[in-house]
This record gives C-alpha cells, sequence and structure tokens, in this order.
C-alpha cells in the first residue's frame, strides 16, 4: 500500500478479501466473546470500500497522503525492557524437515524477579514458526487440574511467532521468576527454499514490587487421537476439569494444517456449557490471542473443553498429504489440538 495507484491496481482483490472475510484475517465468532484485540473490520466499513471500489475509487482532493508514508523501524513496542535477552544464532537450512531447536537461558539473578509484561523480537519472521518460552524450573502437579502439566505447554511464559508484538500481564498480576530459573525457548523454524539465520530476541519488562497475582498458563489439549486418512470432519475434545475458582484473560486456540474450525467451552457444576471463543474458520496462517476485555470467572469443578474440527481430505487447500493417518506431533504435517490459557486464581 505504497500509493493509491498501487492500491487501485489491486482493488479487484481488496474486494475479495473483504466479502469474503479473509481480510482481516479476525477469526473469531464476532457473537461470542469480547476481545480487547479485536481488529476486526466493521459490516459498515466494509460497505463504505466495497462501495468505493465499486464507484471508481474516486481519487479525491491533496497530494497522495501514503507516497511520503514511513514506516516506522522495529522498535520494542512497551520501551526499552528491563533484560534483553539475545539467543544464539540459528543456521536454517533451505529445506527439509527442521526438529524443534532448544535454547537454555541462565538468567543468573541475585533474587526473585515478577516479570509485568514481554516482548518476542524474532530475527527472521520468514522461517520462524513459533517460539514458546517456560521456566523449565517450574513443573509437576498442575495447580488447578488434577494432572501432572504438561511438558512444554503448560505453565508457558509466552508464545510468539514470526509477529513482533509486545504485552503486559493484566494490571496487579506478574510471572514469578525464582532467582535460580533457567529459561527453556522452544523453537520451530520452517524452510524458505534457501539457507536462512535467525537472531532472536526476547525482552522482560520486571514489577518493582511483588504484584498481588501470579500470572499463569493452562495446556488443555487431546494427545491420543487419531485422524483416518481423508476423513472428513472428524471431530476431537480435550477436557479438564478445574479444582480451583480462576479468572481466565488470555486464549489461543491452536491446530495445524488440517484443523477446520475450533471453539473453547465451559460447563460451571450442575450449569449450561458456555461458548468463550469459536473459530469456524480455522486458518493455520492466522492463530491468535484472543484477550478478554474483562476476565472470565470460572468457578471450581468446571469442566473446560476444546473440540476440534478436522478436515483430512483433498477438498482442505491446506492439506499436505490426505492419505496420512494423523495424530498428536510437534510438526505442522503432524495434528495437534490445544486450548491455551492464561489465568489468575481468585
Amino acid at each position: 500500500m505504497t500509493d493509491y495507484e498501487t492500491i487501485k491496481g489491486w482493488s479487484a482483490m481488496i474486494k475479495q478479501v473483504l466479502l469474503t472475510k479473509r481480510m482481516p484475517p479476525w477469526k473469531a465468532d464476532p457473537h461470542i466473546g469480547d476481545f480487547q484485540n479485536d481488529f476486526s473490520l466493521a459490516d459498515s466499513s466494509t460497505r463504505k470500500l466495497v462501495s468505493w471500489i465499486d464507484d471508481g475509487m474516486m481519487y479525491g482532493n491533496g497530494p497522495d497522503p501514503l507516497q511520503n508514508f514511513q514506516f516506522p523501524e522495529k522498535e520494542w513496542t512497551l520501551g526499552t525492557p528491563d533484560t534483553i535477552i539475545k539467543l544464539k544464532k540459528e543456521q536454517i537450512p533451505e529445506n527439509g524437515v527442521i526438529p524443534y531447536r532448544y535454547q537454555r537461558i541462565a538468567l543468573a539473578m541475585s533474587s526473585d524477579k515478577w516479570i509485568k509484561g514481554i516482548q518476542i523480537k524474532p530475527g527472521n519472521p520468514k522461517v520462524m514458526h513459533h517460539i514458546l518460552v517456560t521456566n523449565q524450573t517450574q513443573k509437576g502437579q498442575s495447580p488447578i487440574v488434577n494432572r501432572p502439566t504438561y511438558k512444554w505447554i503448560d505453565d508457558f511464559i509466552a508464545l510468539g511467532g514470526g509477529q513482533d508484538r509486545g504485552f503486559y500481564f493484566p494490571e496487579e498480576s506478574g510471572v514469578l521468576l525464582p532467582k535460580d530459573s533457567e529459561l527453556i525457548a522452544q523453537i520451530h523454524y520452517t524452510p524458505t527454499g534457501k539457507p536462512e539465520t535467525d537472531e532472536t530476541l526476547i525482552g522482560l519488562y520486571f514489577h518493582d514490587s511483588i504484584p498481588k497475582k501470579e500470572f499463569k498458563s493452562l495446556a488443555t489439549a487431546n494427545n491420543t487421537f487419531t485422524i483416518p486418512p481423508f476423513g472428513k470432519d472428524i471431530h476431537v475434545v480435550g477436557k479438564d476439569t478445574l479444582t480451583k475458582t480462576i479468572k481466565l484473560h488470555y486464549m489461543v486456540p491452536h491446530m495445524h494444517y488440517r484443523g477446520k474450525s475450533i471453539q473453547i467451552s465451559y460447563t460451571p457444576p450442575n450449569g449450561k456449557e458456555e461458548t468463550i471463543v469459536s473459530v469456524a474458520d480455522y486458518n493455520f496462517n492466522w492463530q491468535r490471542l484472543y484477550m478478554l476485555k474483562e476476565p472470565m470467572t470460572i468457578p471450581k469443578g468446571s469442566i473446560i473443553t476444546v473440540e476440534g474440527v478436522f478436515d483430512n481430505t483433498f477438498q482442505n487447500p491446506f492439506n499436505p498429504d490426505p492419505s496420512k493417518e494423523l495424530h498428536y506431533g510437534f510438526q505442522s504435517f503432524d495434528e495437534m489440538l490445544i486450548g491455551f490459557f492464561n489465568y489468575t486464581l481468585e
């Protein structure tokens, strides 16, 4: 979008992606949930744009404001971090399946710290599929469900991708980092067809004093499913039962290439199921952190349910191989069903 003439040349495509709601890529059902980071386009704005395109895209008066527009240099969106972690340079081959890379980060702090915000800055967004930052000194039994923590996906500190964004945790909450903490970055790269390198930065922002609440994470998942070859509309469900009342803040519904739709809901004791977020048109390329405007109280004894529908057929344009039987796996050509959550205790 560098100038008016370029936009006019793309007008047919712009109209098509607006009418099919491919763009902007906000996939959550607008009638379920109220999210602070909702960047969907109002229907009234879509009608204005489509009418302008249909009427010939009249230019208007004055100079083209896009011609002199300068994109700001990439910077820390929350300001300069208190600590900047520079990961070791990674060499990414031109093709092939790349096993997950792991980097250990010994913080060597003189005292315990509480994180109030974090930003992950990929050095090479073209090759980074995702990065998961966890504190492996904190593991064992889950504090809010009757099971051990799932390695990597429970108790994560941050889940980032090729996008460069930072965020503060909810007010008066933070993530505890004991002084002997060793962070681990799990990095998933995808090749581009030529050799690449990546040097990712992680910025940590600390509280000056101990916050009132600990900001924690949970991953409700199903890791025992089977999706048959050429399977159409295969339903997979993951569940957890809460042993404590929580305040739910953020969610990330997660599947891979065969994902067709996914929703997250909860059923309170002796109550009716309520859907929290629903993505009926799931797209692997557009996975979002859904940040509730107001935290949701989910009572002790509630059943958290993540339900996904998979399309392992030729009709799925993203499907790399419909003839393959699918199971839970880390690579994108495997499958996953996970609902990532961030919460505080009541």
